[in-house]
């Protein structure tokens, strides 16, 4: 398993067949596959005059122009990288008596 970076084109294309199956960890869902988003996606590919929803469709623009900073991270996006970085975005989690058992932001050590 892996999160949401490795995902992109570059490791598809390099790992080849090996990438087959592998799970991946992301922010975004594929709205196309999600049911209650079927009336969302009609409407956004008729407005916008496309085939593909990409991840994000309902906020991208807006967000690229601002940063967002919600109750438990910040999330921004950087031109030069064209991606969104999500700031204090990472947190930690202990397994205690058979569950996960919150511990924070990761930068809070």
């Amino acid at each position: 398993m892996a999160t949401e970076p490795v995902l992109d084109t570059g490791f598809r294309t390099e790992a080849g067949t090996a990438a087959e199956g592998r799970l991946f960890a992301t922010t975004y869902v594929d709205l196309a596959q999600l049911p209650t988003a079927a009336r969302f996606v009609t409407s956004y590919r008729k407005r916008h005059g496309v085939r593909t929803v990409e991840p994000f469709a309902a906020l991208v623009h807006g967000l690229r122009a601002s940063t967002y900073k919600g109750p438990a991270r910040t999330i921004r996006f950087e031109p030069s990288t064209d991606r969104f970085h999500r700031v204090d975005g990472l947190f930690l989690h202990r397994v205690e008596n058979g569950g996960p058992h919150f511990l924070g932001p990761c930068d809070k050590g």
